[in-house]
């Protein structure tokens, strides 16, 4: 893509992407945003158009200077990585991540099957009233967050985290220390908050996530190697999952 790029966005890294530091907007255009959840091609053709986007077009900061959170960031971080390694990022999640630590219970999009009640839907509020829905973002925007895990496999991701996971020798202890290391004056490493909290013994990772469907938080505490970690079947309860994890900090650390 770099004959169709703007001058500014050559400067953009991977690691600034990772970091929310590349200059780009929060979410590719209104229009292609609209049409990818009807796009008649495949996710990593969708991505690539994303890319493709927002390269072209001047940056709403110079790359590095500033966080602005940025799924379509995270959606081009993905299409490099199919770049590179010539599979879809999926197919890499899988073999890289989801079958070497034996998460089972994890896929793509919604959970559960639409023409059946086998697993918790998310919900919405409309006229007051909570309502479940089946839906997920468009599937290209996976990189930025269309994973569903159970509990269980959700606790083997955040054990890599932790420090107290070893199966499949996937990640390691420098690559670990690379992944929570924000840039200088920053917050924000490559996918987690990195701050600090009086019971952790150290630093500590976390980050919230929202698909307008669910609400999810987790917690680490990796010198500490103790995690919490919460999630809910309705896309507001940032205030309920944040009252959850705070309780059980208090029962089992304080």
């Amino acid at each position: 893509l770099a004959s169709s790029m703007h001058p500014s966005a050559r400067e953009v890294s991977l690691a600034s992407l990772l970091w929310h530091r590349s200059g780009l907007p929060a979410s590719p255009p209104a229009p292609l945003w609209a049409r990818l959840f009807r796009y008649d091609g495949s996710d990593g053709e969708a991505r690539l158009e994303v890319a493709r986007a927002l390269l072209a077009a001047p940056l709403e900061a110079a790359p590095g200077a500033r966080f602005l959170y940025s799924n379509a960031g995270y959606m081009i971080a993905g299409a490099v990585g199919e770049a590179v390694v010539g599979s879809s990022w999926q197919q890499q999640m899988r073999a890289r991540l989801f079958d070497p630590l034996g998460m089972s219970q994890t896929g793509f999009g919604p959970p559960g099957d639409e023409a059946a009640v086998d697993h918790p839907w998310g919900h919405v509020v409309r006229d007051g009233e909570r309502q479940p829905v089946f839906f997920d973002n468009p599937s290209s925007l996976g990189p930025a967050g269309t994973v569903h895990a159970s509990l269980k496999d959700w606790a083997k991701f955040a054990a890599l985290h932790l420090q107290i996971a070893t199966e499949g020798g996937i990640l390691s202890e420098r690559s670990r220390q690379r992944l929570r290391a924000p840039p200088r004056a920053g917050r924000y490493a490559h996918g987690w908050m990195v701050t600090e909290r009086r019971w952790a013994r150290g630093p500590v990772l976390t980050h919230t996530g929202s698909n307008t469907l669910w609400f999810c938080v987790a917690w680490l505490a990796p010198e500490a190697g103790f995690g919490v970690l919460v999630t809910c079947n309705q896309g507001d309860a940032a205030a309920a999952c944040d009252a959850v994890a705070a309780a059980c900090v208090r029962r089992f650390r304080d």
